[in-house]
């Protein structure tokens, strides 16, 4: 693996040649975290390989932050480096080291304690390594360098060696002036004094800021011809511990090197958009993934990720507005009619992009008939979980199969093939126990589509009718799991679905550990005894779960629920099941 000195690649950062691209996120290290790995450098410990790519000019970009800005020019720059994986690390090295003071976020200076230093033995000052370096080390705000370390001879008088004159020779001095200077200064004009202390700086030197000046740092490099689709997998395989790339951070830089701020237009769409701003506030968990789909599939019926990457950017803004359009409108059906009223509720996400599709379509009109195929499509596709082996590939079948010439929204007899090939087992709730399965989330978003009151005392409607109840809904164990773990029922025999139910996160809290039989009497709880009426949209049989609780009751309650909910399926999918064992 290749090697660069630590202050080539920081004199490289700060000339304009090492550079991000626009799709790496913003520098998120906090002044602890650099001082951590300053401690690392300082003990001459190895800070990880880093990952560079050749500029291809195809990738806007920006510096480091702190740095001096860099020109947007492709022509000018195509010699520049890219930044791939190492963000955090060499933004850190660049802050303690040249230039921390202008930065954006956590502006100030990195010091060691020089002071301190010298203040320990001979043996004393052998003995600090490891962890014990970070001791030594600190960070003063910029508002307080400003007022109290403005110069020199103010750092001098206070013992704090700025590291960022290790590298450098700002404020009209370098670390050997600096020591010397601050040895004299402290010496008082003993010469012994100033011996004793001339000979801890030259320890000092040797022992620190040779590591540094010293230090080499691994890399590897891509070659400026990589696809874009190497660079995302790339990114993805290194990128284990942050927020992973995705096509829509490519497209952003690729865009912006274009004249469209794609991340600007992105921010404008969930302000602007009350379903979008509800499921995807901060843009990280729907939009980035559905709006480039949904903008290819408008434009030529593609949607896998190789064809995304390459998206013209004057196709992105011909089709932004409609993909915007469609993705709330699709987001909407799905909180309003189907239940899904957050983003944790949605059974599988890779059916946002063709039901935004289907429903944008010029063919689409959204009348009774046109609405019970689409609910017919969605829960078979949900209940067989139809999206979750090629999701792409299924993507663009459901598409064709909705909006081609003689489609489904043309012709009721052309089926497309999850509604026509579908079918199900009497056993499918069988093992269903993890909040992730597209089964389970179907029945709970089932059950929210129809409204069901809580358990409170207010009896609050929860799910599709009563949008404020959106964010406080927990799926509720109907018989609590202390209560069931007391009697030695655990894991999936009680987490199964069939023992669960939404209801308001408060009102969870308060059930505690309680058996359904009293809790649902409990006017301290529910006010008013809670009756039938208020159990069947929750799908659970009154008389049962009034009895006082025992293993054998509880079994009896999992039976005859089960059988109701696969009574709910029944209607939704508009077919019987096929009884377990049968061909």
């Amino acid at each position: 693996m290749p090697q660069l000195p630590l202050k080539e690649l920081l004199d490289k950062a700060h000339n304009g040649k090492l550079v991000l691209p626009e799709f790496q996120r913003e520098f998120v290290w906090k002044p602890s975290d650099v001082l951590k790995l300053l401690s690392s450098l300082l003990n001459n410990y190895p800070i990880g390989g880093l990952l560079f790519m050749e500029n291809n000019a195809g990738y806007a970009y920006q510096s480091l932050d702190g740095a001096p800005d860099v020109t947007n020019s492709t022509e000018a720059n195509k010699d520049l480096v890219l930044i791939l994986d190492g963000q955090q690390r060499i933004t850190s090295c660049y802050r303690a080291f040249i230039n921390s003071i202008t930065s954006t976020k956590n502006p100030g200076r990195y010091y060691f304690d020089f002071e301190k230093y010298s203040a320990l033995n001979t043996n004393e000052r052998s003995e600090i390594e490891g962890s014990r370096v970070e001791e030594f080390l600190t960070f003063k705000p910029k508002k307080e360098v400003e007022q109290k370390i403005k110069t020199s001879a103010d750092e001098m008088s206070l013992g704090l060696f700025p590291l960022d004159i290790i590298l450098g020779y700002p404020r009209g001095t370098d670390y050997s002036k600096w020591l010397s200077d601050y040895s004299f200064s402290k010496s008082n004009g003993e010469k012994l004094e100033f011996g004793r202390r001339s000979n801890i700086q030259a320890e000092f030197i040797k022992k620190f800021i040779e590591r540094i000046t010293g230090y080499q740092v691994h890399y590897e490099e891509i070659r400026r011809d990589a696809s874009s689709e190497v660079i995302c997998t790339v990114f993805e395989t290194i990128n284990t511990t942050g927020k992973r790339l995705t096509v829509f951070d490519l497209l952003v830089a690729r865009c912006y090197a274009k004249g469209l701020k794609l991340r600007e237009e992105l921010l404008s769409a969930i302000e602007e958009n009350v379903y979008i701003n509800h499921f995807d506030p901060e843009g990280e968990e729907i939009c980035p993934i559905a709006l480039p789909k949904i903008i290819a599939l408008m434009d030529n019926r593609q949607c896998k990720r190789s064809e995304l990457l390459t998206l013209p950017a004057e196709i992105i803004q011909l089709q932004w507005g409609k993909a915007v359009a469609a993705l709330e409108s699709a987001l909407q059906l799905l909180s309003t009619q189907l239940g899904a009223v957050s983003l944790r509720f949605i059974p599988q996400k890779d059916i946002i992009p063709p039901l935004a599709v289907i429903t944008s379509h010029k063919k689409w009109i959204g009348n009774e008939p046109q609405v019970k195929k689409l609910k017919k499509w969605y829960w078979r596709c949900i209940f067989s979980s139809y999206f979750s082996g090629s999701p792409d590939s299924s993507t663009v079948r459901t598409v064709k199969e909705w909006t081609d010439d003689s489609g489904w929204l043309d012709n009721d007899t052309n089926e497309p093939e999850v509604v026509k090939n579908f079918s199900f087992f009497d056993n499918i709730l069988d093992d269903v126990a993890r909040v992730d399965n597209s089964i389970y989330l179907g029945i709970m978003s089932s059950i929210l589509s129809t409204s069901p009151c809580d358990f409170g005392k207010d009896r609050t409607l929860v799910g599709s009718g009563n949008q404020a109840s959106w964010n406080s809904i927990e799926d509720h164990h109907i018989y609590p799991k202390g209560l069931l773990a007391s009697h030695g029922i655990k894991g999936e025999e009680a987490n199964q679905i069939s023992n669960r139910t939404p209801i308001l996160q408060e009102t969870n809290q308060i059930i505690k550990n309680k058996a359904p039989d009293y809790y649902l009497k409990d006017t301290s709880i529910c006010k008013i005894a809670i009756n039938n009426n208020d159990l069947q949209k929750h799908l659970i049989d009154c008389d049962i779960i009034s009895t006082p609780f025992s293993k054998d009751i509880y079994k009896q309650f999992i039976n005859s629920r089960k059988q109701l909910l696969i009574g709910r399926i029944v209607r939704l999918v508009e077919q019987d099941p096929i009884t377990s064992g049968d061909e």
